[in-house]
């Protein structure tokens, strides 16, 4: 192949990666059929490969999706074979996992199970291939960290794939695969930041499979491979925070995951384990701040463990311990306002948990702290309407403990403090409607205070709050949340009239319910979480028909649920697993659009 054929196509690349990026796609796609017809003429299916990388990338940006798509498939039918035949040549591993996460992206973009199904299928037979020949290649030439890098980019995209494609079955065999290899590129020594990131992304999705599928030993197996890795780093770089801070978080996300999974055992070892950590370390940095606010978390997310397991006096033990470090940390930094919040948000999360408990007083104290904490804030900036937003949103939640507690009088009094603050939050910012929700929400905990004890006097607190509420939703039809209010509300109300027997009343509320529900599980059509909650709504129509002696309206609103509930049935029970961890994933795809062609291909000419 001469040079001047040679230098001819390289411009041809060069030139068409600025003209794809610059939005000149129509003169790149003109260009790049010319360097297609060159490289089948020079016989490169190397430059071939590149050239149809180029085209797909220029009809993806044209959102010819489906001609881009098969552009992409015939580069990885090309990039295999060139990939699985000379496996140590640079350019060959950047075309398979560029065909492989092109492919994807693409297939997401057509957003088509069958399509995702039917290339999958295709595809499936290269995975396997590739996998073998890496690790061959790996285990021949170890300390070749390219290698090794590449291999990630396989292993992520096909991941993506087969995700994408709802199968879950490899999940387990890449996640290992894809640990086994961070493992040796740590190993080797590169502690770049965003691997480490990387990882975590995977841990945090590995642990909602797990979940998802109640797979204990596996989840506890790749745990404890990560822990050696991280313990290995940290035995040669002590003073390493990137890795100390991915060490604790792991042990924060798999004792999450054991607690969830209800085994008590391993949730205390893998905390302890943590808090040991922990204490070894302040043995060294005594009143470091960042791991004393750990340290009262992990005692706290053991409360809770202990909690949920019927053991309140051992949670009530951890709870204390991780008060007792809280209070000494709210004094702290009070002119970080970042620092500030965080330590209201364990706070609130404590108060929770000792209203839990049943411990009154303690969550009070809780909350009373989380208050001074955002009135210090509001002194040194007194135009941060959060800080003010969440008093009002922490004396409802004093209300909501003292209701729960029957104590009515002392309830209404802090909602009537949380109620005033949002008025006067909204009378100073008109133009923020959620003070306004704020004030129809509280109304509304007020109303549910009197539901028994003076019904029409609960009936006017809950009118007034859906006077409100109808209002912010006529004028944010497609906000979700407020949509979600408005149904608070309205099942108070019919809460209220279900008590007196009003029946028809209630089912007014509940038909309205019935039509927001309706219209989000719409605006949401893949959430199977709302045609659940539509579902149910369904079934509490037919019920207050039946109340009402209603029996055929009853049967219809039955059969309603019936259908719904058979959709979520039928959904895939992996769907909302693939949309987390999708959501997670999203943008990963481990291709490089700007590099120069010149650096991939001359490498190795």
């Amino acid at each position: 192949m001469s040079k001047q054929l040679t230098d001819t196509i390289y411009r041809i690349f060069d030139n068409a990666l600025v003209q794809i990026d610059t939005g000149k796609t129509k003169k790149a796609l003109e260009n790049l059929e010319k360097a297609e017809r060159l490289s089948k003429k020079a016989k490169r299916p190397d430059y071939l490969c590149q050239a149809l990388m180029l085209k797909g990338r220029a009809l993806l940006a044209e959102e010819r999706n489906e001609e881009a798509l098969e552009e992409f498939q015939k580069m990885m039918e090309l990039a295999v074979p060139l990939f699985l035949d000379d496996p140590g040549k640079h350019e060959n591993q950047y075309f398979v996992y560029n065909s492989i996460g092109f492919s994807v992206k693409t297939l997401s973009e057509i957003d088509s199970v069958s399509k995702m199904e039917e290339y999958f299928y295709r595809n499936e037979k290269y995975f396997e291939k590739v996998f073998t020949t890496y690790e061959e290649l790996i285990a021949e030439v170890p300390d070749n960290p390219e290698y090794i890098r590449n291999y990630l980019n396989v292993l992520e995209n096909v991941r993506t794939y087969y995700l994408r494609a709802r199968r879950s079955e490899a999940e387990i065999g890449l996640v290992e695969k894809i640990v086994q290899n961070y493992g040796k590129i740590f190993e080797l020594g590169y502690r770049d930041p965003e691997l480490f990131d990387t990882l975590q992304t995977v841990t945090e999705q590995f642990k909602r499979y797990c979940l998802l599928f109640r797979n204990f030993e596996d989840a506890n197996r790749i745990f404890e491979q990560m822990e050696g890795i991280y313990k290995k780093i940290l035995k040669e770089e002590p003073d390493n925070i990137i890795v100390f801070d991915h060490l604790l978080s792991l042990y924060e996300i798999s004792g999450d995951l054991y607690a969830n999974l209800g085994n008590r055992e391993k949730t205390e070892e893998t905390y302890l384990r943590a808090l040991d950590f922990l204490n070894e370390k302040l043995r060294t940095r005594p009143g470091n701040i960042s791991y004393l606010r750990k340290q009262g978390d992990i005692y706290q997310a053991l409360g809770r463990v202990f909690y949920n397991k019927g053991v309140p006096e051992k949670a009530s033990q951890d709870a204390e311990k991780a008060l007792e470090i809280f209070n000494k940390l709210a004094g702290k930094n009070p002119e970080d306002q970042h620092y500030q919040y965080e330590i209201s948000s364990n706070f609130a999360k404590l108060g929770e948990l000792f209203g839990y408990i049943g411990d009154i007083e303690r969550a009070k104290e809780c909350y009373m702290q989380e208050i001074e904490i955002y009135r210090n804030i509001h002194e040194r900036k007194p135009e941060d309407q959060v800080s003010e937003a969440n008093i009002a949103a922490t004396l409802d939640q004093l209300g909501h403990l003292y209701a729960g507690q029957g104590e009515t009088e002392t309830a209404k009094q802090y909602y009537e403090q949380g109620l005033e603050a949002y008025e006067k939050l909204f009378e100073a910012y008109p133009e923020d409607v959620d003070h306004e929700i704020g004030i129809a929400n509280t109304l509304a905990y007020i109303g549910g205070l009197y539901a028994d004890l003076e019904p029409e006097l609960a009936l006017e607190y809950y009118e007034k709050a859906l006077g409100i509420i109808e209002k912010v939703v006529q004028l944010s039809p497609e906000t979700t949340l407020y949509r979600e209010d408005l149904i608070n509300i309205l099942e108070g109300l019919e809460s209220l009239a279900v008590r007196q027997e009003q029946y028809e009343s209630a089912i007014l509320h509940r038909e309205r319910i019935t039509e927001l529900s309706l219209q989000t599980a719409r605006d949401d059509p893949r959430d199977p979480g709302q045609k659940r909650k539509l579902a149910l709504s369904y079934k509490e129509l037919g019920l207050l028909f039946e109340k009402a002696e209603k029996p055929e309206l009853a049967k219809q609103q039955y059969s309603k649920s019936a259908d719904f509930f058979r959709q979520v049935l039928q959904d895939k029970n992996v769907e909302a697993f693939m949309k987390d961890l999708l959501a997670m994933n999203s943008g990963r795809w481990q291709h490089h659009q700007s590099i120069q062609i010149s650096q991939v291909l001359q490498k190795n000419t």
